[in-house]
């Protein structure tokens, strides 16, 4: 395992699918992000056919949600973002700039996150924004320290090749994202204990953390899906999904040699929960 090729991965990318709820693929529709407000209630429906502002609808839809109520008084949220409008803001939440070190590492995930972040036409739906994920050039350091993340949601969100349903939009929010906002938030439980930041040892382990929350993510989802009626579009698309991290936490079970042992045991819990 080549750890600079990993190291590459991670921060130009593999990060981004530890994020995503990559839906579907096609153009958005024409959404609006500018903070105009159209007359009357909005909903996904008007969002997605540009009759209302998605900022509007975040403002008097999504954050009424019980769910994010709740994770946002629970410390696990700090709010919900609509990109590319808030780019500034999203990039303020990563906290990409906290530490002066010059990094190079630093900057080029900076850069990244600047071009993701202005990109309508981007294939994910919505993000976690991890802040200080590079701080002191360690990938996820704070990762189950108790702070809050943010969750970026693109136009691809709203577009009629991506989220069938407003009701399929609310499970990925609120199920996927979430759950990595608590991961990030709390930790990942197992056995007697609760893997944290503090216990990453390499690159190998944080690229196995990015894959294990993925899939805690996915199982969240799933349960979900199967108990709130989603559409049969997006459960076939999410199994695929699952069925993926599954094979790669498999093999990656295979091949424990760069792993440090408390990596160890947290995958080993992981993978008998597959």
């Amino acid at each position: 395992m080549h750890r600079k090729g990993i190291s590459r991965r991670l921060l130009l990318g593999t990060l981004v699918s530890w994020a995503s709820m990559a839906i579907y693929c096609g153009s958005p529709r024409n959404v609006q992000l500018a903070p105009e407000i159209s007359s009357g209630q909005p909903t996904f429906e008007k969002v997605a056919a540009g009759e209302s502002s998605a900022l509007h609808y975040r403002d008097s839809v999504l954050n009424g949600r019980p769910k994010i109520v709740q994770a946002r008084s629970s410390g696990e949220l700090s709010g919900i973002l609509m990109l590319p409008y808030e780019r500034e803001l999203a990039l303020s939440a990563l906290e990409a700039t906290a530490e002066e070190d010059g990094s190079v590492e630093r900057m080029r995930a900076l850069e990244y996150w600047g071009r993701t972040f202005k990109q309508n036409g981007t294939a994910y739906m919505a993000i976690p924004l991890i802040p200080g994920y590079l701080r002191n050039g360690k990938m996820l350091s704070t990762f189950g320290e108790g702070r809050p993340a943010a969750i970026a949601v693109f136009p691809r969100a709203f577009g009629k090749a991506s989220i069938a349903t407003e009701n399929d939009f609310f499970l990925a929010l609120e199920e996927h994202e979430l759950r990595h906002a608590q991961d990030y938030k709390n930790g990942i439980p197992y056995g007697e204990g609760v893997f944290t930041g503090k216990d990453l040892k390499n690159v190998a382990d944080m690229y196995m953390l990015l894959e294990i929350t993925e899939a805690r993510a996915y199982q969240q989802l799933i349960k979900a899906m199967r108990e709130g009626n989603a559409t049969d579009l997006m459960m076939e698309y999410v199994l695929r999904q699952y069925a993926g991290k599954q094979n790669l936490l498999k093999k990656l079970g295979e091949s424990q040699a760069n792993l440090g042992e408390p990596m160890k045991r947290l995958a080993k819990s992981q993978l008998e929960a597959l």
